[in-house]
């Protein structure tokens, strides 16, 4: 019986401490995939009609950059969420980029910087 509990025991506590590895943790990403799944969010960009996109093709125009900063603390695979800057020309737009599990984000608060 005693030996009995405390294999249970050691059972419970291992699959305790597997938890979080097997659910994947936190989300976190590169500054680089962060960038291009901003420049690949079309359907985003065009929503926000700020001139990002071309409004016949809907499709980001040419000469369109991304530059971001990780927020917060670094993790082993990147950040969690990112301040990012698109930038076409004069135009800037400043968004929230937030890493979601399963490879999704979030774009948030975009602010049109300069025009």
């Amino acid at each position: 019986m005693e030996r009995t509990l405390k294999v249970a025991t050691v059972a419970m506590a291992t699959a305790l401490l597997m938890a979080p590895a097997m659910l994947g943790g936190t989300a976190a990403t590169t500054t680089a995939r962060a960038e291009r799944n901003i420049l690949g969010a079309t359907k985003t960009l065009n929503r926000w009609h700020v001139g990002i996109t071309d409004p016949r093709t809907r499709l980001v125009r040419a000469n369109t950059t991304v530059t971001c900063r990780g927020r917060g603390r670094h993790q082993a695979q990147g950040y969690a969420s990112f301040t990012c800057v698109i930038r076409r020309r004069t135009l800037k737009v400043r968004v929230l980029y937030v890493a979601l599990t399963g490879n999704g984000f979030e774009l948030r608060h975009h602010v049109l910087l300069h025009r």
